[in-house]
């Protein structure tokens, strides 16, 4: 075992990637589990071995002969979790849609929608105790997850196991029964697709779908969090393409209206030929996509071709 770094110098913190310690020296090395200790109440570091908590030890997927990539660099030491251990499961609850969106791969599928029968899930729910490592469950998928009867039945199933809950969805059906019923079941992330921050663009690309009920939706949330002990996060996720490029700079405003801590924006993938000139991505030129300032919003953005149409 080598000597990562003197514990005077330590200051770790857990990002679900990585943990970062400062003043480590640069260098690459590789940590064998049989090096890594749990203790309940803090992280500590010393000559031969590193402590960790519970919970950091599981974000990192860390089992009795796990072996993690370490890396120092000049003034941090980066730990990367184990590729071979689960973390997320993605569940579609089904295919079918309230909106006939122009961006989605269904305008050029034809297969017959279904939904997940709840004997289904249960056996799914059952498996998912096999991993020890996994941490949250995504309920997404070409469908709208809220469209499902059993929605609310899901989660608390996933909550039950101890995990972590998200969503994403439309917003269009995030009435009084289905927002209380989110908080209720313990929902913990709420991701809301938002293709424009406009009522014009919104409505032309989310077809069948209302800006303003969906931010209406998304303001009574605001409002039940705040009546509430359990508190759902809400994120925004925003697909973006040539129509849309100068509703970016419009964001952070739209998340603040709505209550949105987190942005995610992804390139459109074009399923059908009328699509392909919305596309931003045909070759990428920079790659310093992620920016992060202290005390802002953080916003992941992806890569964008800098062309004549973009700027």
């Amino acid at each position: 075992m080598v000597e990562l770094y003197n514990p005077d110098l330590v200051k770790a913190v857990a990002s679900g990637r990585a943990i970062s310690v400062v003043e480590a020296p640069q260098e690459q090395v590789e940590l064998n589990g049989a090096g890594l200790k749990q203790d309940e109440n803090h992280v500590i570091a010393n000559p031969k071995q590193l402590l960790l908590t519970d919970e950091l030890a599981k974000s990192l997927g860390v089992e009795d002969t796990t072996d993690l990539r370490v890396v120092r660099r000049q003034n941090r030491i980066e730990i990367y979790p184990n590729i071979h251990s689960l973390a997320k499961v993605y569940i579609e609850p089904t295919s079918a849609c309230n909106l006939d969106c122009r961006t989605c791969i269904r305008e050029t599928w034809h297969e017959p929608m279904g939904s997940m029968k709840r004997e289904v899930f249960d056996g799914l729910i059952e498996q998912l105790k096999e991993f020890k490592s996994l941490q949250s469950v995504m309920f997404g998928g070409f469908g709208e997850p809220t469209f499902h009867k059993d929605i609310l039945y899901m989660i608390g199933q996933v909550k039950a196991l101890g995990l972590k809950a998200e969503m994403v969805t439309n917003g269009t059906l995030l009435n009084e029964a289905m927002l209380q019923g989110l908080l209720d079941k313990g929902l913990d992330t709420l991701w809301v697709s938002f293709d424009g921050t406009s009522e014009e663009n919104f409505d032309d690309i989310r077809a069948g779908a209302s800006f303003v009920q969906v931010v209406s939706n998304l303001i009574r949330l605001q409002e039940l969090n705040r009546q509430s002990s359990h508190k759902i996060k809400v994120g925004i996720a925003f697909v973006v393409m040539k129509s849309n490029i100068n509703d970016l700079k419009k964001l952070d405003s739209l998340a603040q209206r709505v209550g949105a801590e987190e942005v995610s924006v992804s390139n459109v993938i074009p399923y059908s030929i009328d699509m392909l000139d919305e596309m931003l991505c045909e070759s990428i030129i920079y790659a310093n996509s992620q920016v992060y300032y202290p005390n802002s919003l953080p916003i992941n953005l992806p890569f964008i071709d800098k062309t004549e149409r973009t700027k």
